[in-house]
């Protein structure tokens, strides 16, 4: 599906790469070399690309010129990028994208100056964009800036759970966390899509909402791909949450679980392997206790549910808006919902794809 997806947009993920390479080439690197190495490094492992994705796919069934959404799909994958280098630090994370993270290979102090660096970079695509009006520019930095204030909100909250900012798992305001941490550069990404389209402030509100709830999608989809998913999915060691101590969904779950069945010990035990204390050795009594009460299956239950009402937000926006646009769709743009050169019939559209990619990997196997 990823590739469906990349092949749809593939010449606006072209650009929106151009835009972001180009906007490093700008700055003086003469005496600093390793690190234009490391963030070229960085911008070369792209990932998924799913925030620029987002905010195309939303652009694209709302009948915008898609050009002209590249700049601010640059901006919130620069931010992005700055992001997970500082996440990795924080989390002591060794692998990112399949390769060493920054601060394994260039101490911690220097992948934190390359996450801010990356960051500033996040803003001038915007500024430089001769495709977006003024007025344009400006509701553009605004929605990055809410977003950019939420995501750190969001990695305060994770963080502080491991300094004992929250007595029990029952305190710990999880939901929030992910809104923040995941779902806010969802959201903004959504939002701009739509901003970029000429949107009233509704539609760019429902915008907002569904990339909001397409990101809280993907992180529960994320913490559940860490115990139940399938090697193919993981592009990191499985487990990854339990050593870093998380409260991920599948643990909140468990010991919501084992609390309402009166589990007080097994509650207990688990709590306290999250705790501030010596972690176990193994994690395998842990697996063993979630498939006991199970909390796999009481996940999909869940993330199918979000991912029906998150379909039915994707119908309403592309089947009941009018395309409000500047002007026509520009190049490589086959308008909403449409079908690409030979296809035998309509395609899904850019959203309906990316809701499948996320939701790909919690089905199942064949035998």
């Amino acid at each position: 599906m990823i590739t469906r997806l990349r092949a749809r947009y593939q010449r606006e993920l072209e650009l929106v790469n151009a835009i972001m390479s180009a906007e490093v080439t700008r700055w003086q690197w003469a005496d600093l070399p390793e690190a234009e190495r490391i963030i070229r490094d960085q911008l070369a492992r792209q990932g998924k690309q799913l925030r620029p994705l987002l905010a195309l796919a939303v652009a694209d069934v709302l009948g915008a010129g898609l050009d002209r959404v590249c700049a601010p799909a640059a901006s919130v994958e620069f931010y992005h990028l700055a992001a997970l280098v500082l996440d990795d630090v924080q989390d002591n994370s060794a692998v990112r994208r399949g390769a060493p993270a920054v601060h394994t290979t260039a101490t911690t102090s220097m992948a934190i100056n390359i996450a801010m660096t990356i960051r500033s970079l996040a803003y001038h695509p915007l500024h430089r964009s001769e495709l977006l009006t003024t007025e344009e520019k400006l509701g553009l930095h605004r929605e990055l800036d809410d977003a950019a204030t939420e995501l750190v909100l969001g990695q305060t909250i994770d963080i502080g759970w491991h300094l004992g900012w929250y007595n029990s798992h029952a305190q710990y305001p999880y939901d929030q966390m992910i809104q923040w941490k995941t779902g806010a550069m969802f959201g903004c990404a959504a939002a701009m899509g739509a901003q970029v389209a000429g949107a009233g402030t509704s539609v760019v509100d429902a915008a907002r909402q569904l990339g909001l709830s397409l990101g809280v999608l993907y992180q529960l989809a994320d913490d559940y791909l860490d115990v139940f998913g399938e090697d193919r999915y993981l592009h990191r060691p499985r487990y990854e949450d339990f050593r870093g101590r998380k409260m991920s969904a599948p643990v909140l779950t468990l010991l919501r679980t084992l609390v309402a069945a009166g589990c007080r010990d097994d509650a207990e035990r688990v709590a306290a392997a999250f705790g501030a204390g010596v972690p176990p050795q193994t994690w395998d009594w842990l697996v063993r206790l979630m498939d006991e009460h199970g909390i796999g299956e009481l996940l999909r239950q869940e993330l199918a549910a979000l991912a029906k009402s998150l379909g039915d937000q994707v119908s309403e926006l592309s089947a009941g808006l009018e395309p409000a646009g500047p002007g026509p769709a520009g190049p490589g743009s086959a308008g909403p919902g449409s079908a690409g050169p030979g296809s035998a019939g309509p395609e899904p559209t850019g959203l309906r794809m990316l809701l499948e990619l996320i939701m790909t990997p919690l089905q199942p196997s064949s035998p």
